[in-house]
């Protein structure tokens, strides 16, 4: 070490005494032997690279690099002088030499490596690698955050509301000392944190640019439909409304939620209808509305039904069971004050109305197939057989990561497992168990699993039935999943949905169901009764019509022409709004009976634009939906018809997050800040608020 000093002094003082040098460099000359055996000596073991894998020293010694590989050699394999090749990244080829070469080391080679890596783990932990960090540490301030640009109050507000907002943390956090604490950690003296009560101003300040951004949206926006629930949380009851409607050039769906608010007192029809009123005032698309959709399972249904505009379906057929979430019970209130209700008419009435028919098609894979499940008792008890066994399984590959790891290693099996009572969890494990029996050897690795559990294995008679459960229901849960989309989902896809669900599952009856015969009548007969109202739907069979993908096809015969009449009649009407002048007023003072005086229609016949229009979108080969940017007019009564969603689930969405803004910490919010933060979080995608 001295004689390295001395030659670093050296160098140094070359550059700036010449003299000095030259009077030393025959100190250096006779010391460079020296210095070169003790670089080589250095070279050979402090410099020498080491490996990242704790414990494996014992074994391998690293003698270089190659490329993206170290060079070791066996200590177990001495006096052998051979080298290994081993990647930076992984040491498994030394395993593997140690397991071929060296079997009865193996054990303790495992050992080692263990111990030594949880001993290094804790040294470690905060400790940067050498090889990979050799820039020195610098301290960590909010002006290096981000591409080191410096923050300003109005970049930490922006930033300290969005947090709040978006992870549901309570006002007070920014007064809580141990988070003040935390964010001070290098920040600027001249930033300060705001306070709960500065917090709140900015979440009224937002809230308020987020309504005018959402009335300027809708402003151009000819026709929006809404979803509507109302929910119970404990004692307090509140109504959830979201808005949606469809981009006039790009056609896919977008949406906004309007409102989360809190129902007080009495949930009777006039609260409902008020509240209502005032939502869609405030946004004010009162005149634009063209439908609501509903949870059919919830009672408030049944109070909607009653100031709709067009109240043509009654709600019998869903009975007491099918109400299974925490609904506001209005059934009672609205029998109990029909002649008030009669006065309420007069004063407002409400779009036309449609159930959610993604909850239709789950009260038929709920209450419908379970009912069918206890009345068949064969049945029950081999499907009930199959659900205990796969519980089981499910349970011990969710308690035991180890034991997960083994049966991955042995058979190459992950189960999608189902920790819920809901049926679409419990069908699409049972698909995925299926798929892997009816898979090349799928039986035997089942088997296998089994038995490594302890589990009786699947008899031939399980297994048919899981094959048939499987084939019958997978109609039923594709069209829930399609009808549940969002983006392009229109109302003109529900029909040729439920035509397409029932011809799947009449396949099926050709007498080769052994076990599920009566489950898949159980599901057609259901559909039947349950969209009874909607098949012959002038407005739904309209809107599918004008989707360029269906046109008339998805028609049989006699209802094309229907159809084909319906849409005629259609355009003409609108055509003869927008041509229908006044009669002309007589001349001359004479009294000419003439045809302008009766204000007779003309007695040429001769086709509308409109209707030559329509003629031409439905002899038009294209099926893609951006071929009605030629036809304007049709274009125009597409959105009205499909502006519609099948589908309530956006607003279920919006209850989640409101469940979510009410946890123990905020249990104090009232409920104007309660919605605003449910909306603000709800919009801040859709709008880009935050």
């Amino acid at each position: 070490m001295y004689c390295t000093s001395s030659y670093s002094h050296k160098k140094s003082y070359e550059d700036n005494d010449r003299t000095t040098v030259s009077s030393s460099n025959n100190v250096v000359d006779r010391l460079r032997p020296v210095i070169a055996n003790n670089i080589s000596d250095i070279s050979a073991e402090s410099i020498m690279p080491t490996m990242p894998w704790p414990g494996i020293e014992k074994y391998f010694v690293c003698k270089g690099n190659r490329g993206n590989n170290f060079l070791v050699q066996c200590v177990l394999c001495r006096p052998s002088s051979k080298l290994l090749s081993v990647s930076k990244t992984s040491p498994s080829n030394l395993k593997r030499h140690i397991k071929k070469v060296h079997d009865n080391k193996n054990n303790d080679f495992k050992n080692d490596l263990n111990e030594r890596k949880q001993n290094s783990n804790k040294k470690r932990r905060f400790s940067l690698d050498t090889n990979q960090n050799k820039s020195s540490l610098q301290k960590l301030t909010l002006e290096r955050c981000g591409s080191e640009r410096s923050v300003t109050q109005q970049k930490l507000d922006d930033l300290l509301l969005k947090f709040i907002v978006n992870n549901t943390q309570p006002l007070s956090v920014v007064d809580n000392p141990s988070f003040l604490n935390l964010i001070r950690l290098g920040l600027p003296n001249d930033l300060r944190i705001m306070s709960s009560r500065t917090l709140k101003l900015k979440i009224e300040n937002l809230y308020s640019s987020m309504v005018n951004n959402i009335i300027n949206t809708l402003s151009s926006v000819l026709y929006v439909s809404t979803t509507a629930d109302c929910w119970t949380n404990g004692k307090n009851s509140y109504l959830g409304v979201t808005c949606h409607w469809i981009n006039s050039k790009s056609f896919k769906r977008e949406s906004v939620s309007l409102a989360c608010c809190r129902l007080e007192g009495h949930h009777t029809y006039d609260v409902i209808v008020k509240a209502l009123h005032t939502i869609y005032t405030t946004y004010k698309i009162q005149n634009k509305i063209v439908s609501t959709i509903t949870d059919n399972g919830s009672n408030f249904f049944e109070q909607y039904g009653t100031y709709s505009i067009n109240n043509s379906h009654s709600d019998n057929d869903i009975t007491d069971s099918d109400n299974e979430n925490q609904f506001v019970d209005l059934f009672d209130i609205l029998n109990s004050t029909f002649a008030i209700k009669q006065e309420a008419d007069i004063f407002v009435q409400l779009p036309l109305h449609y159930r959610c028919v993604s909850h239709t098609l789950n009260l038929i894979a709920n209450s419908d197939i379970n009912k069918m499940i206890n009345f068949n008792t064969s049945f029950k008890h081999l499907y009930s057989k199959i659900l205990e066994k796969c519980s089981s399984m499910w349970y011990k590959q969710n308690i035991s990561h180890s034991t997960n790891e083994n049966i991955w290693e042995t058979s190459k099996i992950n189960f999608k497992t189902s920790n819920t009572t809901r049926w679409k969890c419990i069908y699409d494990a049972l698909l995925h168990l299926k798929n892997i029996i009816n898979a090349p050897n799928g039986l035997d690795k089942i088997n296998q699993v089994l038995d490594y559990y302890e589990i009786q294995r699947f008899t031939p008679q399980e297994i048919q039935l899981m094959n048939e459960y499987c084939d019958v229901m997978f109609p039923l849960a594709d069209t829930l999943d399609f009808l549940q989309g969002e983006e392009c989902m229109y109302m003109g896809y529900l029909l040729p949905s439920l035509y397409a669900l029932e011809k799947k599952l009449k396949k099926f009856e050709n007498g080769k169901l052994i076990y599920c015969e009566q489950l898949l009548q159980t599901i057609i007969e259901s559909i039947k009764k349950r969209f009874e109202y909607i098949w012959k739907k002038k407005e739904l069979i309209l809107a599918s019509c004008l989707i360029p993908k269906f046109k008339l096809i998805w028609l049989n015969r006699y209802d094309q022409y229907l159809a084909e009449a319906n849409l005629k009649a259609l355009f003409d009407s609108t055509a003869n709004a927008k041509n229908e002048t006044p009669c002309t007023d007589t001349t001359d003072g004479e009294f000419n009976i003439t045809q302008d005086f009766f204000c007779l229609p003309s007695n040429k016949k001769s086709k509308s634009f409109s209707e030559d229009e329509l003629q031409m979108y439905l002899n038009s080969p294209s099926n893609d939906i951006s071929i009605l940017q030629y036809y304007p007019n049709v274009m125009k009564v597409f959105f009205e018809y499909n502006t519609p969603m099948p589908s309530s689930t956006h607003v279920k969405r919006l209850f989640s997050t409101g469940m979510s803004e009410m946890t123990v910490k905020r249990y104090n919010l009232c409920d104007e800040l309660l919605e605003k933060l449910v909306l603000l979080k709800q919009n801040q995608i859709a709008l880009d608020i935050i």
